[in-house]
This record gives C-alpha cells, structure tokens and sequence, in this order.
C-alpha cells in the first residue's frame, strides 16, 4: 500500500476542512457588510419635513461606529440619498 492510497480516502476531509477555513478567512477579512440608503428629505415647512427628515435616523447609524457613508446623491425629488455601508468595527487595543 503506498502513501498515496492511504491519503486518497481523506481527500474529501481535507477538502472540507480547507473550505471551512477559506469561508472563516473570508469573513474575517470582510471590510464591508451591508449597503443601505437612508433619504434626508427636503424642508419644504410642511408638517411631515418637521416629523420624518431622516436626520436623527442617519445620526444614530453614524454614531455607532458600524457605518460609514459612501456617497451622497441628490434625487430627482430634491430629496438626498446618503449611501451608507456597514463596516466592521475597528477594535481598539
């Protein structure tokens, strides 16, 4: 029986276990995790621009630490759109 008879039925093991430790690599490694949007809407002195801008919404998320903002766009509303991306949360030594 030579060496690699022997190796041939753990093959699929190693393979396996190489697999798991690319997926764990991976995710440990993985800087951003989500995108998400949050709108700040237009004051227009109505009474819904005074309830919902989506100022104390995006204030909150950044003040986490967990997002950062990727781009701001402004849509065809007026409205602006704020791209925020939820990032792994540096660790302090």
């Amino acid at each position: 029986m030579s060496l690699l008879d022997s190796i041939e039925p753990l093959s699929p093991v190693i393979s396996i276990i190489s697999v798991v430790i690319a997926v764990i690599s991976w995710r440990k490694s993985r800087v951003i995790y989500e995108i998400e949007e949050v709108v700040i809407r237009k004051i227009n002195g109505t009474r819904d621009d005074r309830d919902g801008r989506g100022l104390p919404e995006l204030n909150q998320k950044l003040n986490t630490g967990h997002y950062t903002i990727l781009e701001v766009l402004e849509r065809a509303d007026g409205d602006w759109a704020v791209l925020l991306a939820r990032i792994k949360r540096p660790t302090r030594s």
